[in-house]
């Protein structure tokens, strides 16, 4: 009888693992579309109106771009040709003035970056810049006509919505490269990245605090920095191509090493809140409730690239978004 009993319980406790990781994936409901190809960057100017951007004819570089009015229950599909340009980046701003990167092939075939702007939604866009590109994460407008591109090592200051930029402030890092700019409010800034080849690997970080008109290097000793995300001007983290956590509470001054193990080596992240956040990398999404210590398995996208989670977007409501490279739009429920 206690044996019989033992194996009951045994069973329950299976069940209820199953159940469990039922309901953990339940937490994204998958976004259906008409398109099953490349979906490069996401961004949205509210909590209800967002844009999607990718490839739709890789020959003739005709890009898609997806646009929602309703937080990103329904998405309208739109395909458009600029001059062989693939846009691969989009920026969003307030205001719905939008901004998006790409690259195209001169009569040399040789690769040449572009910026292109639409005021219109996306209906006709004009190229503003042929040096530069863009993304949602390192592209940041303070206002319709202020804003701050980081490229490569360099920061770049507009103050005419972008039709031209000027440097403000170069990097002397080696061959490291920002990828990833974060204001959290209209003075203070983070940029974040590094370098990882051969035996080389290295993070570097720099902060403003005058709204982008100066920066400056923050001297630390960690591994290629993937990943980051600042709660506000003093709370941030940071990861790393070796799969470390770190974290700081006095503006990047000092970081305190979290994890060790984290699973997700190229990081797109972000937190709700000090505790609460996720991470995205691969076919994969985590989740922490104790601040990064530990990371819970919450969804594996299905997808034929082992690579197929392209962006993770949250907005100000905290609706979060995950696009991939066949079509995917995830949607975390509330």
């Amino acid at each position: 009888m206690r044996k019989k009993y033992i194996i009951q319980v045994l069973i329950y406790f299976v069940i209820g693992l199953g159940c469990k990781k039922d309901v953990t994936n339940n937490d994204w409901k998958q976004i259906k579309i008409d398109y099953t190809g490349y979906l490069s960057d996401i961004d949205f100017t509210d909590n209800a109106n967002g844009y999607i951007v990718g490839d739709y004819d890789f020959n003739l570089a005709r890009t898609i771009l997806l646009k929602t009015v309703d937080g990103g229950e329904t998405w309208q599909i739109d395909t458009f040709r600029v001059n062989k340009v693939k846009f691969f980046g989009i920026y969003a701003d307030a205001a719905g003035t939008l901004y998006a990167s790409g690259n195209s092939l001169d009569t040399r075939l040789i690769s040449r970056d572009r910026i292109y702007k639409s005021i219109d939604k996306g209906q006709s866009w004009s190229l503003i810049d042929t040096l530069h590109t863009l993304n949602s994460q390192t592209f940041h407008l303070f206002n319709p006509n202020e804003g701050i591109l980081v490229f490569s090592q360099s920061f770049f200051a507009t103050n005419d919505s972008g039709n031209n930029f000027s440097k403000v402030y170069e990097s002397q890092k080696g061959f490291s490269t920002f990828n990833h700019l974060q204001f959290v409010n209209n003075k203070v800034g983070y940029a974040t990245g590094g370098i990882s080849y051969d035996i080389t690997d290295y993070g570097i970080i720099a902060k403003s605090i005058d709204g982008g008109k100066s920066w400056t290097n923050k001297d630390i000793n960690i591994s290629n920095i993937t990943g980051s995300f600042f709660i506000d001007s003093a709370i941030g983290y940071i990861f790393t191509f070796s799969r470390q956590l770190y974290k700081t509470t006095d503006g990047g001054e000092s970081w305190n090493l979290i994890n060790t193990n984290v699973p997700a080596q190229y990081t797109r992240c972000y937190f709700k809140s000090e505790t609460e956040g996720y991470i995205a990398d691969l076919n994969r999404i985590h989740y922490t409730n104790d601040g990064g210590k530990t990371w819970l398995l919450k969804l594996t996208v299905n997808s034929s690239d082992i690579n197929g989670i392209t962006g993770l977007c949250f907005t100000k409501a905290n609706s979060g978004f995950v696009i991939g490279r066949e079509g995917q739009i995830l949607k975390l429920s509330n």
